[in-house]
Formats: structure tokens, sequence, C-alpha cells
């Protein structure tokens, strides 16, 4: 499980990059890949400058509609977050980190109420992470 704030830019874009390019780590088997916000209202679309930023990189992110995490998704989830403020409001899931730690990048900051240009690079940091994530050993 991906989770941000708002679940209308990053989470959603590891979500869908993370299934259209594949790059999910094959022993997850039926472990669903899905994305949360800690501070979402449920139904909202992508940010549109999060939606103009994920064509340009050639994902796309158009029927997204926005879920609030509850503490239920947390039940045999692998919580990968954006930065540590998530991960200090949700400590239940059954393995937790932030996803930028899987290729080294640290947190991937919000870019909202930036211009579709800076949604580029932090998009580009998703990517990098989520690549080191497929490649990931099965855990023992």
């Amino acid at each position: 499980m991906f989770c941000c704030t708002a679940n209308r830019i990053r989470s959603v874009f590891a979500e869908r990059a993370a299934l259209q390019l594949r790059l999910v780590p094959p022993w997850l088997g039926d472990i669903p890949v899905v994305s949360r916000g800690t501070h979402a209202w449920h139904g909202e679309p992508a940010w549109p400058e999060a939606l103009e930023a994920s064509r340009i990189l050639g994902i796309d992110l158009g029927a997204h509609s926005s879920r609030a995490l509850e503490p239920a998704d947390l039940d045999n989830a692998w919580f990968l977050a954006m930065t540590g403020d998530h991960l200090v409001d949700w400590p239940g899931a059954w393995r937790r980190q932030l996803l930028g730690t899987l290729d080294g990048s640290g947190e991937i900051a919000d870019p909202v109420g930036m211009p579709t240009e800076a949604f580029i690079p932090v998009f580009e940091q998703i990517l990098s992470a989520l690549l080191a994530w497929s490649r990931l050993p099965a855990p023992s």
C-alpha cells in the first residue's frame, strides 16, 4: 500500500506506475497494490498537475478516486509511505517504510501547489524507488 497525505498525487502515481509498468516484486502474490491518504477525502480525482505530469511520463491517473486510510487497510499491508509523518500516523502495518529508502533517495516531497514541471522530478523519484522495490528479494 502506497500512502501520502491526500491520495491525489504521490501515492496514486506510485500505485498506477507500479501496476502499469509492472514494478511490483513478483513474490508479492495476491497482495493488492493500492494507495491511500492519511488525510484524504473520499472520491476526489488526481490533482490536475499530477494528471498532466503523469501523462508526460506515460502513466494514466485518469479514473482515480481518492481514498482515506482506515485502520483495517493495514492488515497484512506493506505500508510504503512518502514521508516520515505518514509512518508516525499509522504504526500498525505488517511492514512499514519510506518508499524512498528503497533506492536511497529519502523522503518524497509533496509538490502540491507547484507547476506541472515540479511534479516530474517527484514522479521520477517515485519511479526509481519502485524499480528498487520490484527487485527486492522475498522476505524470509
